[in-house]
């Protein structure tokens, strides 16, 4: 399937450097398009940040906007403040905007201007080279929330305002990217509903958008005409953005109660993403990739990355992600890497880093990873993840933060540890899934310094509804527990590495199925390892 994210814009430069085709007669949204072709970063061993920015003033939750990307410049907004950085996170141009930013910012790039929407619902148009103003706009009230669309000479966006309780109302607004001026606004105040992290898209020359009703408005592009309003979801809110599937003439999107929703041929379908889950929350902008989508969740308290088959309206499987560990971000997808693709989220909560999965053709299950997690700058995250050259990753979390990430041979944000009793080390050399072995010789001074932490112990494995749950003592002087598993004749993969006493394995329903753990401490940038414990067998 070919998908196109309907953020079209007509600046393409930057396509080529975030690893996407492009024509010129339809632009791609360089801040949110979530489908790249570099080499991302997958070495869980050398995950870490090249640089990293603070926008914060220290006092309290620091919110940056979705970054833009371009060749030699990454875009961004932090409070009222636009900023230009190289590609070594040095600033070099800045500006004070009209008003602040809210709590998210999904700002946009085109014809070499950026439109930026702002709190009180207006939006600031900015000279991307000079940084000169343009215009503002006249205010729609509320805040800015929603995505933003640019496409043949106009920009879209909503605004939100909150009501009583959880309800909410809002305008949804066309503008003239000349000069600012109103081309129309839209409010339903039968039927009300802000725009609150849900976006547009264009599809056969109509504007399509959605909101807190659940309504899908198809809008003329520029004439104050409504050609349809349609029910996507009766029970929740849409607080994702449209996802245009061009091939099938389609529109997905999900509900914040866990609806899976299409829209083709003036017809609506939705499925349940966790018809047995109690309690249900997504506002996940889906990521689809050759008839897959990828989408996050929060079911029950656990959060989720769902892996969703469109054309048999099922999932495929889900990943945990931990408890309350919701993904609110878009996932990026890296297909840089054949048949196995990477799936990289951020999860709402602390420590608020980078994780992916792998996934390919026919896959059934697989397993998060940690690529990387702040030493220092650890806060809530709902950021999406930015793809730049190189495989470079960019994304924020709470505490105003700009992380750089790749591989690296030691993080920006590196701590230096306070090792522990003096003794022998003995360093894994053994590569996880998707890393390799690096290579290099072991510093005899540093290893001398580090005690061989303890294997773990009292290893208990109980059969549940969710899978098989593996609890253990840690081991001492331990930092992480690692856990890995083999089916059949298969070779040994890590599962996990952490800091927990337990572990819920999904393991494929093989009749031999075998698990062993160890501990690690990282020390200088390497990790130290204790013996592996003996083989446990598990019975499906």
């Amino acid at each position: 399937m070919k998908i196109r994210y309907q953020k079209l814009i007509a600046a393409i430069t930057a396509a080529s450097v975030l690893g996407l085709t492009v024509s010129t007669a339809t632009g791609v949204s360089q801040a949110n398009c979530f489908v790249t072709e570099e080499k991302t970063p997958v070495n869980t061993e050398r995950g870490g940040t090249i640089w990293s920015r603070s926008f914060s003033d220290g006092r309290g939750t620091t919110y940056n906007s979705q970054p833009i990307v371009t060749e030699d410049t990454i875009y961004i907004v932090s409070k009222n403040i636009l900023y230009a950085l190289d590609s070594a996170g040095n600033i070099i141009r800045q500006k004070t905007l009209s008003a602040s930013m809210n709590s998210v910012c999904f700002m946009e790039l085109y014809e070499g201007k950026l439109f930026i929407p702002l709190s009180g619902g207006c939006m600031e148009c900015v000279d991307a080279e000079t940084f000169e103003h343009v215009w503002l706009s006249e205010s729609f009230g509320g805040q800015s929330l929603s995505y933003v669309t640019c496409h043949e000479g106009f920009v879209y966006a909503g605004t939100t305002e909150m009501k009583m309780g959880n309800t909410t109302e809002g305008t949804f607004y066309c503008l003239d990217t000349r000069d600012g001026s109103v081309q129309w606004s839209y409010h339903n105040f039968e039927n009300t509903g802000g725009y609150y992290w849900s976006g547009s898209c264009v599809m056969n020359d109509r504007l399509y958008f959605a909101g807190d009703n659940g309504r899908l408005v198809e809008h003329d592009l520029t004439q104050d005409v409504i050609y349809s309003e349609t029910v996507l979801s009766g029970e929740g809110q849409i607080r994702s953005n449209l996802v245009y599937e061009e091939d099938q003439q389609a529109l997905y999107t999900v509900s914040n109660v866990g609806e899976f929703i299409a829209y083709a041929g003036e017809k609506v379908s939705s499925w349940k993403l966790f018809p047995q889950a109690k309690a249900v929350n997504c506002t996940s902008t889906p990521t689809i990739v050759d008839g897959t989508a990828y989408v996050g969740a929060m079911a029950d308290g656990m959060g989720y990355l769902c892996v969703w088959d469109i054309a048999a309206h099922s999932m495929r499987y889900t990943v945990e992600t931990g408890k309350g560990c919701e993904v609110k971000s878009t996932p990026l997808v890296s297909t840089a890497y054949g048949d196995a693709k990477y799936i990289y989220y951020s999860h709402n909560n602390i420590p608020g880093g980078v994780y992916y999965i792998i996934d390919s053709k026919g896959s059934v299950s697989s397993v998060q990873y940690t690529l990387y997690e702040p030493a220092v700058a650890k806060q809530y995250c709902i950021s999406s993840i930015v793809p730049g050259a190189g495989g470079v990753l960019y994304y924020s979390n709470d505490t105003g933060t700009l992380f750089a990430v790749s591989e690296v041979e030691r993080s920006s944000d590196y701590v230096e540890p306070t090792p522990p009793s003096a003794g022998s080390a003995v360093q894994d050399k053994t590569p996880s899934p998707g890393t390799s072995s690096g290579g290099g010789k072991e510093n005899s001074a540093t290893s001398k310094k580090v005690k061989k932490p303890k294997k773990p112990s009292k290893v208990r494995i109980k059969k549940t509804k969710k899978g098989f749950k593996i609890r253990w003592k840690k081991g001492s002087g331990s930092a992480k527990t690692f856990v890995y598993g083999k089916v059949g004749k298969g070779k040994w993969k890590k599962l996990t590495s952490t800091k927990k006493t337990s572990y819920i394995w999904k393991n494929p329903k093989k009749k031999k199925t075998y698990i062993r753990l160890r501990s690690g401490i990282k020390f200088k940038n390497k990790w130290y390892y204790s013996e592996y414990t003996k083989k446990y067998k598990i019975k499906s």
